[in-house]
């Protein structure tokens, strides 16, 4: 028999949730610099560019553009696809429309598979706990990609005999493990066992696996592969990548898949450009190795398993998971298994770190099942549809889930309470986010983001002293920088998040001050600010701030005074719920003031009361630029002006200098930056859309000068008109096929050269390259088939001049298409 070989590549694509439990957003991570923070990094390096991957001729030029997901296996972890959704629609559809495009090339068998919900170590968890992630992962799979999940990802693939029965249980169908995890093999029809628990188990065919509720399918990947596409860089070179996949051996009858099996972040972010390599290979380089791409599901309906494995039960009938040799011991000991940290470091934190995090669980369990087990009978989908009101908060949306869930009618008071509750728990959920023991220090953003979600979890359940429960286990965590505990980072670095109320109002009262904004939405919290005195000859305004979450039924109460220093610095001292008389108290201290308030007297009289105060170091990021540039909005005016009046007086004094070789003194330096990106700025906002360069005459040269004194000259803002205006006009083109437009572009790159701007083309060769491969595609056959007269012709010609020359699109094709 005539060997069959099948490919198959699975890509677990996964970040863990990195919200700010408080605001409900990603804060700035320096860490993933340039980018706001770690999602958006990944989506730019990976997620998106796996969505619009580039195969490139030998002189650069564009041959196709793939999506990836449309060949790949692949699962997006539930909170980074509803992220996905919500911040870049386009990835998301992207991803969504390839599964529905894989159905269509796999026998109605789709290429996503579901994961638990926020990769929990499902063998360290409680049975409940493991129901509510295989049950959440479902119902999020059903709710994106419109189907039944066939799989489910497990994460680290970490599994025990109690999962592989819940699995079951919910109609799961077939896994993906770790050729590590099997213990034994035999045919399904005979009782002869065979030792496969060194790795040596062939990976080319799925094995079924029993339990005492029914059966699932398991596809063991290739390990030695696997790990080369991880950690060998075998992604830089897609002739590499196939030969490495050829090299597979395989039985010499009946249909083989091999199969292999990473971290889908590998394929961009932790190998640059690693997306272009699959891209290649699916696109072309496949056909020369005999391969046929099939997903899991269409090759187990075609081939089902004729072999029946036994998992490894692991240490204590724990489990195994595919990036730990001792079980599951790296997700609760120092069992050995790191990142490569240090010699001398260790992870004896791991240990008291989970055990603290249990105790507070089974602590926080008791109250939630104490106030709602009378209430529901189906938690789970009580904890789903909270989720998704959660993403919407609107007052229908929650009043059909009171309606749904709860028979008796409940008070406002009473749903807000249940809504706290089930925050609560949604978080304490999240705090057993596998990453935080993946890494080598508790000191790390993946476990301070799980205490995060633990200090939110106490809050929302309304009882704070709690947090002793956890503390007691973390003081035992001690971090392998500075000797510090989990104690006392979380007292330094968690802890204070319980005043993200305080920042909120400080936010809205510091736009109140400076901006005039006296009503506002902040993250989760909608924030009313009341001036009840205006001090002028002090620079005080003083009043009430109510800030609320409707959804929680949280609000806060807020007196405050903020006023702006001797040091033209902005202070707020703020107290909660301080009575009438307090307030008016207060305001009679400040109205004796003669001439100005001092941070010390302010200071004297905030301590009195009880007040507490806050800065322009305290701000959260919603207009953190633009309340900086107003509190400092006069000192920099007069700087503007005096930078403005020393360029325009010493210009050609200037030009002298750099011509004789002198240095500029740093002032003019200065005030030539300044100058040059103030003019170019406020020019560019004035020719939005424009395209006539002789418009652009005057910018040019300043820059052009600018550069001549060798002044280094941020042009985002630029970069950003001219983008923008460019695929403004490449739209127009396409819909409207005025040959006038061609000039428009052209003229729109040759001043993208006059400023040396370097234009991401990426978005317009998106465009282009979708309207080569569809609607031009058509035209050029019209124009075969019927004389569309001489304009059509014109416009088709010059459609692929310019994707050639100055979009880097290779367009021979195209051309042969139109027979020129």
């Amino acid at each position: 028999m005539k060997v069959q070989k099948y490919l198959t590549i699975h890509g677990h694509f996964y970040q863990p949730p990195r919200e700010n439990p408080w605001l409900g957003v990603i804060e700035r991570q320096e860490s993933a610099s340039p980018f706001q923070n770690w999602n958006e990094r990944i989506t730019a390096e990976c997620y998106k560019a796996n969505t619009l991957s580039r195969t490139l001729d030998p002189k650069g030029k564009i041959l196709e553009i793939v999506n990836n997901f449309k060949y790949l296996s692949f699962n997006v972890g539930p909170t980074l696809l509803d992220w996905l959704q919500e911040h870049h629609i386009a990835t998301y559809e992207a991803i969504i429309a390839a599964d529905h495009e894989s159905r269509k090339l796999n026998g109605g068998h789709g290429n996503a598979i579901a994961q638990v919900y926020n990769h929990i170590i499902m063998p360290l968890a409680t049975r409940e706990e493991q129901q509510i992630q295989i049950g959440l992962g479902k119902k999020q799979f059903q709710k994106h990609f419109g189907r039944e999940p066939e799989a489910m990802w497990l994460a680290e693939t970490a599994i025990n005999d109690e999962t592989l029965g819940l699995l079951i249980e919910q109609g799961i169908r077939f896994l993906i493990l770790s050729p590590d995890q099997a213990l034994r093999t035999k045919k399904i029809t005979d009782d002869h066992w065979k030792d496969v628990s060194h790795g040596n188990i062939d990976t080319t065919m799925p094995c079924r696996v029993f339990s005492n509720n029914g059966h699932l399918d398991i596809f063991f990947y290739n390990k030695p592969v696997s790990s080369a596409v991880a950690f060998e860089h075998l992604l830089k070179d897609a002739h590499k990548l196939a030969k490495k996949l050829a090299s597979i051996p395989v039985a010499k009858n009946g249909a083989k898949l091999v199969n292999i099996s990473t971290d889908g972040e590998s394929y961009g972010h932790h190998e640059p450009f690693g997306d272009m390599c699959l891209a290649a290979f699916f696109s072309g380089i496949i056909k020369n190795f005999g391969f046929q791409v099939i997903n899991y599901g269409y090759f187990l309906e075609k081939f089902p398993p004729v072999m029946e494995v036994q998992l490894k039960p692991g240490e204590d009938g724990k489990g195994t998971a595919w990036s730990c040799s001792h079980g599951v011991g790296r997700w609760q000991r120092d069992c050995g298994c790191s990142t490569g940290g240090k010699t001398n470091w260790n992870q004896k934190w791991r240990e008291p770190f989970r055990t603290g995090l249990r105790k507070l669980k089974e602590s926080l369990d008791k109250i939630y099942e104490e106030n709602l087990s009378q209430h529901v009978t189906d938690q789970q989908a009580l904890l789903w549809d909270f989720i998704e009101i959660r993403r919407s908060r609107l007052k229908q949306d929650i009043d059909a889930f009171f309606a749904k869930h709860f028979q008796s009618s409940l008070e406002n008071g009473e749903r807000e309470g249940i809504l706290r509750l089930l925050e609560s728990q949604l978080n304490s959920h999240f705090m057993f986010t596998s990453c935080a023991w993946f890494f080598d220090d508790i000191s790390g953003i993946e476990p301070m983001q799980n205490l995060k979600f633990a200090a939110r979890a106490i809050e929302m359940a309304g009882r704070p002293e709690m947090v002793e429960i956890l503390l007691n286990e973390l003081e035992k965590a001690r971090s392998n920088i500075d000797h510090k505990t989990g104690k006392s980072l979380y007292l330094k670095e968690v802890a204070p998040l319980g005043k993200t109320y305080d920042l909120v109002a400080n936010q809205a009262i510091m736009e109140l001050a400076l901006l005039d904004k006296k009503r506002g939405k902040y993250y989760f919290y909608e924030v009313e600010a009341e001036a009840r005195a205006q001090f002028d000859h002090l620079a005080v305004t003083s009043g009430t701030i109510r800030l609320k979450d409707s959804f929680l039924g949280i609000q806060k109460n807020y007196f405050f005074f903020c006023f702006r220093s001797n040091r033209n610095y902005l202070e707020t001292w703020l107290g909660e719920n301080l009575h009438e008389g307090t307030q008016s108290a207060i305001l009679e201290k400040l109205a004796y003031l003669d001439k100005e308030l001092s941070a010390s007297n302010a200071s004297q009289i905030g301590k009195e009361y009880g007040l507490l105060p806050y800065d322009l170091s305290d701000l959260i990021e919603t207009n953190r630029e633009q309340i900086l540039a107003k509190a400092m909005e006069q000192d920099f005016a007069d700087l503007k002006k005096s930078a403005l009046a020393l360029f325009d007086k010493n210009k050609d004094l200037m030009a002298h200098m750099v011509r004789f070789g002198l240095d500029l003194p740093p002032e003019m330096r200065f005030a030539v930056s300044y100058t040059v990106h103030h003019k170019v700025k406020i020019g560019m906002e004035n020719l939005k859309g424009e395209t006539e360069p002789e418009k652009f005459i005057d910018l040019i040269e300043l820059v052009r000068f600018a550069k001549s004194l060798q002044i280094p000259l941020k042009m985002e803002f630029e970069q950003c008109v001219i983008s923008e205006t460019l695929l403004q006009k490449l739209r127009l083109l396409i819909k409207s096929r005025d040959l006038k437009t061609f000039v428009e572009i052209q003229n729109l790159m040759e001043i993208a050269v006059a400023f040396d701007l370097k234009i991401d083309l990426a978005p317009a060769q998106n465009i282009l390259f979708g309207y080569l491969k569809g609607p031009f595609l058509e035209l050029a056959h019209g124009l075969q088939e019927t004389d569309q007269g001489v304009s059509s012709h014109q416009f088709a010609d010059k459609l692929l001049e310019i994707s050639e020359k100055n979009f880097m699109i290779n367009v021979d094709r195209f051309r042969s298409e139109l027979g020129t």
